[in-house]
């Protein structure tokens, strides 16, 4: 999996200094929910035995989502 995240990060022009798996997950849970996913979907995909861990993910995309100045 290391591996799979590490040829995404270089073909996409990231450095390999600035990211590692867990900003991997919590970028790949945030969108998820942003896209609609239903909690129980990204807390199963996730892997989280506690839903409290997956709201933390809720709270972030709920914010960027909401708090976004018009324009």
């Amino acid at each position: 999996m290391l591996d799979r995240c590490k040829d995404i990060a270089n073909r996409a022009g990231l450095d390999e200094t600035k990211w590692d798996l867990k900003t991997f997950r919590s970028t790949y849970a945030t969108r998820m929910l942003r896209a609609g996913f239903d909690v129980r979907t990204v807390q199963h995909w996730m892997g989280h035995r506690s839903l409290e861990t997956t709201m933390r993910y809720l709270a972030v995309a709920s914010q960027s989502v909401c708090c976004r100045p018009s324009s």
